[in-house]
């Protein structure tokens, strides 16, 4: 219980100079211990090609982004904590007969990108506005958004962030702003470069998100039983201010028992989860053309077993956590850290099961793909790139239009 924190090592190790500089910020450490405590972050840098740029709102796992200065982590991790705090939205809703139905295409993407848009606000406006301009742009070596708008003569944190939901959100960049006489050089290449081009990439994702809920209708229930999500946009919405609230209040220190709990529930229990389900939905899509009728069903129904095993630990272990006081070695305490490194040992088990199953050259080639990600859950869903630079000139010439310019 009196191991250090992880996150902390991390950053120190691949972003010293920003992360030193930033840990002296009160708000930085108050959101480091957030992740830490409550949300479980794992940081990884993959070695698979389809999980290098890996991201899920609900599950919080850092993909390092080893293509980027390593300077740029931390700010990086702050945008993804963001996400991670307000969870994630599944595009199905219930029937009568509690059986799921998909929402639309539009509405999954109008919601998860209206969610980009405010995390982008988060990080480019919020973050600096309390840890300095000019010590956000010496680290990152370019105008931070925060700045960029105060050039423009909008400085309200609240007004920032209609004008940045006008542009990312909508692709409208606001009449004022393109008459502004400050709209050039380093401010206009931040929000069309960077604010419009996010507009675009935005709307593919989330459109390529949405093919790929589509595509495993089953496994979305897992998500909706282990993970940070919504399937009422209300509700969504809700917690969307929540989750800020939450997180700007957050004052408990470091506290390793409680960061081994929430990693535990995160990284052994949600990720094993989500790959157990994963396999159950491709065998029961795919299986019946390869595999026996009695054996594909023996299968099947050992993963749903395993699943709701885990179910059964994720709650037990959750409703520890929440009685988890300090890091003393008191009877609770104890029982806590027990009972995580059982649970752990319990998901690496079925970890295991789950290799051999992808090793089997029986499996669907689905299932096949997943052998040695870490990451068994995850079908990397690929976006169209392309037209991508005219798109962004299509959105600059109707924000003109709009503007009579």
């Amino acid at each position: 219980m009196a191991r250090g924190s992880e996150l902390h090592a991390w950053l120190s190790r691949c972003a010293p100079g920003s992360h030193q500089r930033l840990h002296e910020c009160a708000p930085y450490r108050h959101l480091l211990h957030y992740a830490q405590n409550e949300l479980g972050v794992v940081c990884i840098e993959f070695s698979h090609s389809d999980e290098k740029n890996f991201f899920e709102r609900a599950v919080p796992v850092f993909a390092i982004p080893a293509h980027k200065p390593g300077a740029h982590f931390p700010f990086n991790l702050l945008h993804d904590l963001r996400h991670y705090a307000a969870g994630d939205f599944v595009p199905y809703c219930f029937a009568e007969d509690g059986s799921l139905l998909p929402l639309s295409k539009e509405e999954y993407t109008a919601i998860t990108c209206l969610d980009e848009s405010d995390a982008t606000w988060f990080s480019d406006v919020f973050i600096p506005n309390r840890l300095g301009h000019g010590f956000v742009e010496e680290m990152l070596g370019c105008i931070c958004g925060a700045h960029a708008f105060e050039e423009l003569g909008i400085t309200d944190e609240a007004q920032v962030r209609q004008a940045m939901r006008s542009i990312e959100f909508e692709g409208i960049v606001p009449a004022g702003i393109l008459r502004h006489e400050r709209f050039r050089g380093e401010v206009r290449e931040l929000l069309v470069n960077r604010y419009l081009r996010y507009h675009v990439l935005d709307r593919r994702q989330g459109r390529a998100r949405y093919e790929a809920w589509m595509r495993q209708p089953a496994t979305a229930l897992t998500w909706l039983r282990f993970c940070n999500v919504f399937n009422d946009p209300k509700a969504y919405e809700a917690n969307q201010q929540a989750s800020l609230e939450r997180i700007l209040e957050y004052r408990e220190a470091f506290n390793p028992l409680r960061a081994l709990i929430a990693r535990t529930l995160n990284f052994h229990l949600r990720v094993t989860a989500l790959s157990l389900a994963f396999a159950r939905e491709v065998l029961l899509q795919d299986g019946a053309a390869l595999l026996g009728g009695e054996e594909l069903g023996a299968l099947v129904a050992k993963l749903a077993r395993d699943v709701d095993a885990l179910h059964d630990r994720f709650i037990q272990l959750k409703a520890m956590s929440q009685r988890v006081q300090g890091c003393e070695p008191t009877a609770e305490n104890l029982q806590g850290l027990r009972m995580a490194r059982e649970f752990q040992r319990d998901a690496a088990g079925l970890r295991e099961d789950l290799r051999r199953l992808h090793a089997d050259a029986r499996m669907p080639a689905r299932l096949q793909a997943m052998h040695a990600r870490v990451l068994s859950f995850y079908d990397a869903e690929h976006v169209d790139m392309s037209g991508v630079e005219e798109d962004i000139e299509a959105c600059l010439a109707r924000s003109r239009a709009l503007a009579g310019l």
